[in-house]
């Protein structure tokens, strides 16, 4: 049997892009020609000499009195942006062609702290009516002495079943499978970028066998791919970057 990710029948495209307009207006230059002194008989050898008439200004930029620096930083400013989506093609042997959605949210950072809280969700459609739907929060609080994350999914796949290894079948089996998880991890800092905590995890599911087939093989096979289980576990993780959202160093 082949084992893929799951997709979900609503799929969301939201990209958010925004764009700034710049104008820039020529300054307006007199056309006058400006006035030329001619060398006084008092003054022969005196140089003729041009001045500028007094209606006659060098146009000055816009924004003056900003020093070259401001001036970048305007221009290369960037729009702060929380929310994040992007779509995701899929190609795949057991689900078929879709398209997927990938959407992450940063939330506000706590006063004096440099990683954010933030809130995920993940959800797909493929052409053989397969789906799935995630979502996610990673917690972050007491500037960053405890972490917390929680994940809840919900699947439903239609699927082939070609037998396993050395009893392989003639023809692949058509079944459906729906399934739910929850994954929940706390960890505290113990000493600087080492992290210890528990984590636990539930799984289950049924499947449905969409053959026509003997009513006992339909209950064996409809019993051995379905059923739930569930762990509660340490674990220690190691996290030295500089900034969780957009490391230049370190790593975890």
């Amino acid at each position: 049997m082949k084992t893929s990710k799951t997709p979900l029948s609503m799929v969301m495209a939201a990209l958010l892009s925004v764009s700034t307009a710049v104008c820039a207006t020529e300054p307006l230059v007199s056309t006058e020609e400006p006035s030329v002194n001619e060398p006084s008989a008092e003054n022969p050898n005196d140089d003729l000499q041009i001045k500028p008439d007094k209606d006659t200004a060098a146009p000055k930029a816009a924004n003056s009195d900003a020093t070259p620096s401001e001036n970048e930083q305007d221009s290369e400013a960037l729009p702060d942006r929380k929310f994040a989506a992007f779509p995701v093609p899929i190609t795949d042997d057991a689900l078929g062609v879709g398209l997927g959605v990938n959407a992450m949210y940063i939330h506000d950072r706590e006063e004096g702290a440099t990683n954010p809280s933030t809130s995920m969700f993940y959800g797909q459609y493929t052409d053989s009516d397969s789906g799935m739907a995630i979502v996610g929060h990673e917690h972050v609080f007491a500037h960053d002495a405890w972490r917390a994350g929680f994940y809840a999914g919900h699947f439903s796949l239609n699927l082939k079943y070609t037998g396993r290894i050395g009893a392989k079948l003639p023809k692949a089996a058509q079944y459906a499978s729906y399934s739910n998880f929850v994954y929940g991890e706390v960890r505290k800092q113990i000493v600087d970028d080492l992290y210890f905590g528990v984590q636990g995890l539930w799984s289950g599911g049924d499947a449905s066998l969409n053959e026509k087939t003997d009513p006992e093989i339909k209950k064996a096979f409809e019993n051995a791919m379905s059923g739930s289980n569930h762990a509660v576990g340490f674990l220690m993780t190691y996290d030295s970057r500089d900034n969780m959202m957009g490391a230049t160093q370190a790593q975890c």
